[in-house]
């Protein structure tokens, strides 16, 4: 095999192990191992691994945690958990240099109830914009409700804090330290991270009634299936369980991937409510009305530049986006 080719063979490999679900940080490890093992034996790839698809079959079947727990929006609960804090501090970066903008001061006077009150806010966020998804994605749909009742209690924390705590002066920051804060963390998030290294355990629920809870769980959270669809698919895996008096994993093999593999042949999904159309429609409804609030204050307060600038085309792009994702809805 030419150098030409096993560049093809890498690549082509690359691809069916993506499509398995198996990411780039994964599969770099798992190719550098095949490198290596061609290199010793003077064997091309394909004679000891055979054709691309069939390395990645046997790569999910023998390395079950290489699967990653991808859901329908392509993302694993590890993605929202670490997504969130990077948009909300990406958020604070903007925040602190426009007001640096608007007011011609650069610093804040910190105080004990604005202190707590926006580190409170900050979690708020953090746990609206990640930890329902990332619950779903885990294959916990019962819980993700709860975190909006979370995100609640915060939001009744945070105004208590900025309405009842002191506010006597603690210290005065300046805004481009809080901006070289939010770019070191930025970058320590952006950072590259270490490949992970597969292990041969899936860690799979023993107990037959626990599996099939958490199969149902899985196909509902992860891959949207219907509940009532996933309990029917649930079920027929416990019928063909009782017959087979065998283990779960023993018939079916790693959990994760049997979701996935019953997943790929239903054509029903059904989003949570908060990813519906509807939601969208009403989150971009509420962005017009935040825009246009933006626009009528910085309007009145003099800061002309900023209403022409950026709220009058964040409203507008927010309305049109409302009236497309209506006429879609409609259609």
């Amino acid at each position: 095999m030419t150098d030409q080719q096993t560049e093809t063979w890498e690549l082509t490999a690359r691809i069916a192990l993506a499509k398995q679900g198996v990411d780039h940080h994964t599969a770099d490890p798992l190719l550098a191992d095949v490198k290596a093992r061609c290199a010793e034996s003077g064997q091309s790839a394909e004679e000891l691994f055979g054709s691309p698809a069939e390395f990645a079959d046997t790569t999910v079947a023998e390395q079950p945690d290489a699967v990653r727990k991808q859901d329908t929006q392509g993302m694993t609960p590890g993605a929202y958990l670490s997504g969130a804090p990077f948009a909300v501090i990406l958020v604070t970066l903007v925040g602190a240099l426009l007001y640096c903008l608007l007011t011609w001061t650069f610093s804040f006077t910190v105080t004990p109830a604005s202190l707590t009150g926006s580190v409170l806010v900050g979690i708020c966020l953090v746990t609206l914009y990640s930890l329902p998804d990332a619950l779903r994605s885990a294959g916990r749909p019962q819980l993700a409700g709860w975190a909006f009742g979370l995100v609640a209690l915060l939001v009744l924390l945070a105004a208590v804090a900025f309405t009842e705590l002191p506010r006597t002066r603690l210290a005065t920051v300046p805004v481009f330290a809080v901006a070289a804060v939010a770019v070191g963390v930025l970058a320590f998030q952006l950072r590259k991270s270490k490949p992970r290294r597969p292990s041969v355990s899936a860690n799979d629920p023993v107990d037959v009634d626990e599996w099939l809870h958490r199969l149902t769980g899985v196909l509902i959270g992860r891959y949207d299936l219907p509940p009532e669809r996933a309990r029917a698919l649930a079920g027929e895996a416990g019928d063909h369980l009782a017959i087979a008096a065998t283990t779960p994993t023993e018939e079916f093999g790693p959990l994760d991937q049997y979701a996935k593999n019953l997943a790929e042949y239903e054509p029903r999904r059904r989003p949570p409510w908060w990813r519906s159309k509807v939601a969208d429609i009403v989150i971009a409804a509420f962005g017009a009305v935040v825009g246009i609030v933006a626009f009528r204050y910085w309007l009145n307060d003099g800061h002309v530049w900023a209403a022409y600038l950026l709220a009058l085309p964040f409203t507008l792009a927010r309305i049109a986006r409302v009236v497309l994702k209506t006429r879609r809805l409609i259609r």
